[in-house]
């Protein structure tokens, strides 16, 4: 149930304003160092997370695991941290540097693989709870006319039908930095609170309204799609009460 309310809290609670920033640190871990991997950030570092948020260094601070991450490279993210920040100034202008205060004898960094460091800047949501997140990354051709659908098409349309979908919560965020070439410049995400609705949604699982298909101009948008979309399951969190 702990896991459920943080969700909530961070997909819904905590993306209050378009001044909210969240950082994306993305790390490959081989499987055979998985479980010291989570072990030392559930058991130690979540702790140290902890007394930043309580201190107002970061908003919260989330670890995510990617869900049938076996056989992936070395470049690609097994799991992903998740530190939110109440406004760019806090993200950017007085950084936190919590992660120094604690014993760096349990750092991860020699058991992991850092793979992208992002930011993002959230622009809408659908406030609820669950457990499982699929995230999907784009490089729409028209990143305003993305924001302004999902926004006035999209995530009406998610909303009335989450019992039929099991859709717990949505959002999207836009992308504050890198920007490069091959970087996706948006993300959305969709919240569940069984896997198997999760999987469903992910191979398109569900007919979607014929008056919507009429409605939207996202092949004109976006017309690659989703370059990648991942399913991530929470493993540890720290949080305001």
């Amino acid at each position: 149930m702990k896991k459920l309310l943080f969700l909530s809290l961070l997909f819904a609670v905590t993306f209050v304003s378009a001044q909210e920033i969240f950082n994306a640190h993305y790390r490959h871990v081989k499987a055979e160092n998985v479980a010291e991997f989570e072990k030392l950030e559930s058991e130690y570092w979540q702790k140290i997370a902890q007394k930043a948020v309580d201190a107002g260094e970061i908003e919260y601070w989330v670890l995510l695991r990617r869900v049938n991450a076996i056989g992936l490279a070395e470049t690609e993210p097994t799991h992903v941290f998740i530190t939110g920040y109440a406004s760019p100034e806090k993200a950017f202008d007085t950084p936190a540097s919590w992660w120094s205060k604690g014993d760096q004898s349990k750092g991860t960094i020699d058991i992991s693989n850092a793979v992208i460091n992002q930011f993002w800047k959230t622009e809408d949501r659908i406030p609820g709870d669950g457990k499982y997140v699929i995230f999907n990354y784009a490089s729409p051709k028209n990143l305003d006319g993305f924001v302004k659908e999902n926004s006035s098409l999209w995530k009406p349309y998610f909303e009335k039908n989450r019992k039929n979908t099991g859709m717990k919560f949505w959002g999207m965020a836009s992308k504050v930095a890198p920007h490069a070439k091959g970087y996706s410049t948006v993300l959305t995400w969709d919240g569940f609170d069984k896997l198997s609705d999760a999987m469903n949604h992910l191979s398109y699982g569900g007919s979607i309204d014929q008056s919507i298909l009429d409605k939207t101009k996202m092949n004109e948008i976006n017309p690659d799609g989703f370059n990648t979309r991942a399913v991530m399951e929470i493993i540890s969190f720290a949080m305001k009460p």
